[in-house]
């Protein structure tokens, strides 16, 4: 009877490494939402997933590369018009430009999901909720489409300086 009671605290061992944690993330849901202001608020949203998973520091270079493709279609949309522009549409009107940046960021929402897909998974099985995103998610929203809006302007300035203009 005295050996088994070491087998039975070895039952009762978490084995989860400290790194697989499982910590309450914002929803995809929220996180879709935060995609129809762009693939900015996508990138916050989900790098504060990161964080609260302390994963930050190992992913920082999926932010990075988030803010790079993210400023190089902005450079596209602001530097090509005619292809961003549907016929019959004002030159420059931007909703074909606004439609790139909105389906950018699902498919950022799309790839960062799938590499925090087992943290949901394991947020799923342990009975966790995600937080109330209320707060959070309409700051991010708001910060997020004015992120972009100062890059895009930022860009056309660029663009009117360098003399790309036809004007």
């Amino acid at each position: 009877m005295a050996d088994q009671e070491p087998r039975r605290q070895n039952l009762l061992t978490p084995t989860l490494a400290p790194e697989s944690a499982v910590a309450p993330l914002y929803s995809v849901g929220c996180a879709f939402v935060m995609a129809l202001s762009g693939p900015v608020a996508v990138g916050i949203i989900m790098a504060i997933n990161a964080k609260r998973l302390g994963r930050l520091g190992r992913d920082a270079w999926i932010f990075v590369a988030i803010a790079v493709a993210t400023v190089t279609l902005m450079f596209v949309i602001v530097n090509s018009p005619d292809l961003f522009t549907i016929e019959g549409q004002r030159e420059g009107s931007g909703t074909v430009g606004r439609y790139a940046l909105h389906g950018a960021g699902l498919l950022i929402l799309a790839l960062v999901y799938l590499r925090y897909r087992p943290y949901y998974r394991a947020m799923a099985v342990s009975g966790l909720d995600s937080p109330r995103p209320w707060k959070i998610g309409t700051l991010v929203f708001v910060l997020g489409g004015a992120a972009q809006i100062v890059v895009l302007v930022l860009l056309f300035v660029l663009r009117r300086g360098l003399g790309f203009d036809a004007a």
